[in-house]
């Protein structure tokens, strides 16, 4: 399994430098396992998605690839 963080996938969103090296990395990593993060991704690539303008769209197709790893906590208003 491959862990990734949000800085490492906002590489390839931003067009960033190195941004094409990681998304092969990516590419390479999700074909012979699987990717993970942790569900904290989805939230701070949407939220840097709404902040540079780039389309969420591409955010959900990356996510798609990725198996996202937490829980929810719930709260009693008893």
């Amino acid at each position: 399994m491959f862990y990734l963080d949000t800085s490492f996938v906002a590489l390839s969103l931003l067009d960033q430098e190195g941004a094409d090296q990681a998304h092969r990395i990516l590419e390479e990593a999700s074909n012979r396992s699987r990717v993970a993060s942790s569900v904290l991704l989805r939230i701070e690539l949407v939220r840097m998605a709404r902040r540079t303008r780039t389309a969420l769209s591409r955010v959900y197709e990356i996510l798609d690839e990725i198996h996202l790893i937490g829980c929810l906590l719930y709260t009693s208003d008893a």
